[in-house]
């Protein structure tokens, strides 16, 4: 599998968590009245030294700059960290940033 082919199935994956998470908004709001956009923070851990963990970070920012372009009631916000190789130790200290 060559890279971009790699980078063109993150961005798929990741378009396809995006939509189902996009309908499952629209089935809980049928008003016709245009709303204020809500703000939904998602957190991926990356090795953003390794070349897929560079990959997956275009395809996820790309994927949530397109989502943010359509006509949704919800927007997303992409909350990146870099696990500098050590994913686990990054997710057990909980240094995500929060919207509170």
């Amino acid at each position: 599998m060559g890279r971009k082919s790699s980078l063109q199935l993150s961005i798929l994956c990741f378009n396809i968590v995006l939509l189902l998470l996009a309908w499952s908004r629209v089935k809980r709001s049928h008003c016709l009245v245009p709303q204020q956009k809500s703000v939904m923070s998602i957190g991926v851990v990356l090795d953003l030294v390794s070349l897929m963990g560079k990959h997956q970070k275009i395809a996820m920012e790309i994927a949530v700059k397109e989502f943010n372009n359509q006509l949704s009631s919800s927007k997303l916000d992409l909350q990146i960290k870099d696990s500098h190789g050590n994913s686990a130790q990054v997710i057990s200290s909980g240094n995500f940033p929060s919207n509170s």
